[in-house]
């Protein structure tokens, strides 16, 4: 996990990998305040994730209700297929439609 600041533009990439999974929810957790706290715009690119479970997904969820109270934003680039099936299974769909790209 890396998190890194485009600092002309206040936007943040938070590289994430491996398993997005409770075992490691906490430390998810705390990296994407981190961001949200740091930029207007973070962008989450899950391009190496392995695993997703729903942990990550209430994770995402809580995230974007702050960043829509503090008017900042989010935006997800090479989401991985994991998310997109917690997604679909949860319902959840219509609360992070933003976050998945059109199909």
């Amino acid at each position: 996990m890396e998190f890194t600041i485009k600092t002309p533009k206040k936007e943040g990439l938070l590289t994430l990998d491996e398993d997005l999974t409770i075992q490691n929810a906490v430390e998810v957790r705390n990296m994407l305040l981190k961001a949200i706290s740091s930029v207007s715009h973070t962008v989450i690119d899950m391009k190496n994730v392995v695993a997703v479970d729903v942990s990550f997904l209430q994770i995402v969820v809580a995230a974007l209700h702050s960043v829509e109270a503090s008017k900042k934003t989010i935006g997800v680039v090479n989401t991985a297929q994991g998310f997109r099936d917690v997604v679909d299974q949860s319902g959840f769909t219509h609360i992070v439609k933003s976050l998945l790209p059109e199909e």
